[in-house]
């Protein structure tokens, strides 16, 4: 199994944790796990797209990034917890043939 973060990203990621428990900011960033993971095929027709899963709570920190890049180049900007669902938003409308890769991440 591939690693979810690099050696550098862990250890990025430990020292804000410590720095923010030394200046007694408590932990900038805890996670129970991986919740779920998947790939979902773009919608097109706008550059909002939105994964639905149930499963998928607002605290629940997610990473979306682009699998399969369609004919059209696309960035993905931004991606959003809710209730139920991811919100992603692209840098345009990723027409039908983008692929999208998730992880959700429960949160403690």
């Amino acid at each position: 199994m591939a690693k979810l973060v690099t050696d550098n990203e862990a250890y990025s990621l430990n020292r804000m944790n410590k720095r923010s428990r030394d200046n007694k900011l408590g932990t900038a960033l805890q996670l129970a796990g991986i919740k779920k993971a998947g790939t979902f095929t773009t919608l097109g027709g706008d550059a909002a797209e939105s994964i639905v899963d149930a499963d998928v709570v607002a605290t629940d920190v997610v990473m979306v990034s682009i699998h399969t890049e369609g004919a059209s180049p696309v960035t993905c900007d931004a991606a959003a917890a809710g209730a139920g669902s991811i919100a992603v938003t692209m840098s345009a409308d990723p027409s039908t043939d983008h692929v999208l890769q998730y992880v959700v991440y429960a949160t403690v």
